[in-house]
């Protein structure tokens, strides 16, 4: 699978403007099957429901369908939504070149940035196949809770899209490392660029492989679409010499979370 890591700095509240940057951004790709973009692709990382309501929802989305069939590939991008009930998630939507929408809620909420109080915490992983590798969906602050993306046999890649700060890059990068390794599966962390609200974003979006390796990495404070190979026959071949998984811990998830 060939997949594309787009990172740039994300316009505060305007749609429009983001729409733009990655239009240009993919205006001169290389033939790919994934298309990854950052947490809240469209808005910035927002607790504003105005961001969430009418028109500019399905305008996102459809949007987000005409790319995806004018590039022939699968476009991942985090999007904030509030459904009928009045209910707001930060959701990863995935679209196929063909339509086919598949999306993941965010599960853990950053209660210090009171997204807690505003977004209702998804209930149930995501698993989407795009060229034959299995995809586990995962949005910023998940990347903290190893138990919540262990591999139980069911993906070869996980994808995490973020608006991580730079003050702690290195630990972002430290986690997306770990993750890739315990699980035996490539990790795709997509990370936007630029400042919103006082706050600073670094980028460097990183392809790790299954040893933790990096296999692609984007330049710092760039906006840039970075283009990386998920291979899965040395994947499958780690798994099948020295199967780790094997001896992972049973567990099980409580659903039982405030805002479910």
């Amino acid at each position: 699978m060939k997949v594309a890591l787009l990172q740039y700095d994300i316009v505060q509240n305007d749609a429009t403007a983001n729409m733009a940057k990655v239009d240009a951004l993919t205006a001169t790709l290389p033939p790919v099957d994934l298309v990854v973009m950052p947490e809240m692709f469209h808005c910035g990382y927002t607790m504003d429901r105005a961001q969430m309501i009418g028109p500019q929802q399905s305008a996102v989305t459809d949007w987000m369908q005409a790319r995806a069939q004018a590039l022939g590939a699968t476009l991942m991008a985090g999007v904030a939504v509030q459904d009928a009930d009045g209910k707001c998630f930060n959701r990863l939507m995935c679209i196929g070149p063909d339509g086919t929408r598949t999306h993941y809620d965010k599960r853990h909420l950053f209660r210090l940035g009171t997204e807690s109080s505003v977004y209702t915490a998804g209930r149930r992983r995501t698993v989407v196949s795009v060229a034959g590798v299995r995809c586990l969906m995962q949005i910023c602050y998940d990347v903290r809770f190893p138990v919540w993306s262990r591999n139980r046999g069911d993906y070869d890649a996980a994808v995490y899209v973020s608006n991580w700060p730079t003050a702690r890059i290195d630990t972002l990068l430290a986690l997306l490392k770990a993750r890739a390794i315990e699980n035996q599966c490539y990790v795709i962390g997509v990370n936007r660029t630029g400042k919103a609200d006082g706050v600073g974003y670094p980028g460097l979006s990183t392809v790790f492989d299954p040893l933790g390796r990096i296999v692609a990495q984007a330049a710092a404070d760039t906006e840039c679409a970075l283009v990386a190979d998920i291979d899965l026959e040395p994947l499958q071949g780690l798994r099948s010499k020295f199967n780790v998984l094997a001896d992972a811990d049973e567990f099980c998830i409580d659903d039982k979370q405030k805002n479910i």
